[in-house]
This record gives C-alpha cells, sequence and structure tokens, in this order.
C-alpha cells in the first residue's frame, strides 16, 4: 500500500464491524488463526468479500469450536 491508498484501520474483530464499511469502496484483509496450520486469509473488495468472510468465519468456528481473529485491516477509500 502507497502513502496514498487513504485511511487504513486495523482491528481485532469476532463480531464482524468489517459489515458497516460495505458499500464504502473499502478493501479488507481479514484472517483467523494467523501462523496456525489451518490459517485462513481472505483479501479483496468488503462489497465483494463480506459474504464469504462471514461463511468461512462461521464454518471455522462450528469445525474448531473457536477462532482466533486475526485484527482485520480495512482500507478506506478517500
Amino acid at each position: 500500500m502507497g502513502d496514498d491508498d487513504g485511511d487504513i484501520v486495523v482491528m481485532p474483530d469476532a463480531h464482524e464491524s468489517f459489515r458497516q464499511c460495505v458499500g464504502g469502496g473499502t478493501w479488507i484483509q481479514w484472517g483467523a488463526c494467523p501462523g496456525a496450520p489451518d490459517e485462513i486469509l481472505i483479501s479483496g473488495h468488503l462489497d465483494q468479500v463480506a459474504e464469504d468472510i462471514s461463511r468461512t468465519h462461521a464454518a471455522a468456528r462450528a469445525e474448531h469450536g473457536w477462532i482466533m481473529d486475526r485484527p482485520s485491516t480495512v482500507v478506506v477509500a478517500g
């Protein structure tokens, strides 16, 4: 990311707070279980990946019983 990419927000988030940014031209990098063999990473334009993040998070939680959420990096256009 360059100096003119907009504001960058990093937040530990297990409650899908990223949904507040849907529709705002936002890019996100989301992850769970960072550094673990079963690490999960999803990134892209939030409007396009929000549902995938929700489904993936729910499935991983159901499979493992808990998920260590990595802070989401949200780049806000502007």
